[in-house]
C-alpha cells in the first residue's frame, strides 16, 4: 500500500507541476520513471505532461512486486508465481520440486521453508539454478530462509537457518 501511495504522490506532483518548465524537463528526461522504478519496482502506469492546453500521455511499463508473503500450496511440484509476490512461505509435507515463474533478471526472491513434523524433506530446485554452498536442512519443524537474485537467467541462491 505504501508503494502505491508513493506512486500516486509522484504522479500527482508531476501533473500539478507540469506547467513549470523545470518540472517538465525533469519529467521528460525520464527521471520520474527512475524514481517510480526505485519506489515500486515494475508496473504499468501513466502520467500526463501539460503543455499549454494540450496534454501528452506517457506510459511507463514497470513490473510491480508485492512484498506481502504468500503461502505456497504444497504439492509434488510446488509453483511459486512471482507475479503474486516475490516473498513466499512453504510448509513441506514431502520431498518436492519447486517451480518458479514470472521472475525477471535482476529480481530477488525470498522463500521461508518449514519442514513438517516428520522432517527429512528435500527440495528439488529448478534446473539451472545455482545452489553452490547450500545445504538443505531436513530437521523436523525447522525453518530455512532461502533467498535468490536472478542474473543472466540464473537464480543464485543463499540459505540461512531460522
Amino acid at each position: 500500500m505504501k508503494n502505491i501511495i508513493t506512486l500516486i504522490l509522484l504522479l500527482s506532483v508531476a501533473f500539478v507541476n507540469a506547467q513549470n518548465p523545470e518540472i517538465l524537463r525533469f519529467i521528460s528526461s525520464a527521471s520520474i520513471t527512475k524514481q517510480i522504478q526505485k519506489t515500486i519496482g515494475d508496473s504499468t502506469a501513466q502520467y500526463i505532461i501539460g503543455k499549454g492546453l494540450n496534454y501528452d500521455i506517457h506510459t511507463l511499463t514497470l513490473k510491480l512486486k508485492i512484498n506481502t508473503p504468500v503461502a505456497l500450496t504444497d504439492a509434488a511440484t510446488t509453483t511459486w508465481d512471482n507475479n503474486t509476490s516475490n516473498v513466499a512461505t512453504w510448509t513441506m509435507a514431502g520431498s518436492r520440486t519447486l517451480s518458479i515463474s514470472n521472475d525477471a533478471n535482476g529480481e530477488k526472491g525470498t522463500l521461508l521453508v518449514t519442514q513438517d513434523g516428520t522432517g527429512g524433506r528435500i527440495i528439488t530446485f529448478p534446473v539451472g539454478d545455482n545452489l553452490t554452498g547450500i545445504t538443505q536442512t531436513t530437521t523436523a519443524n525447522s525453518n530455512t530462509m532461502y533467498t535468490y537474485i536472478k542474473i543472466g537467467g540464473v537464480r543464485y541462491w543463499t540459505a540461512s537457518l531460522k
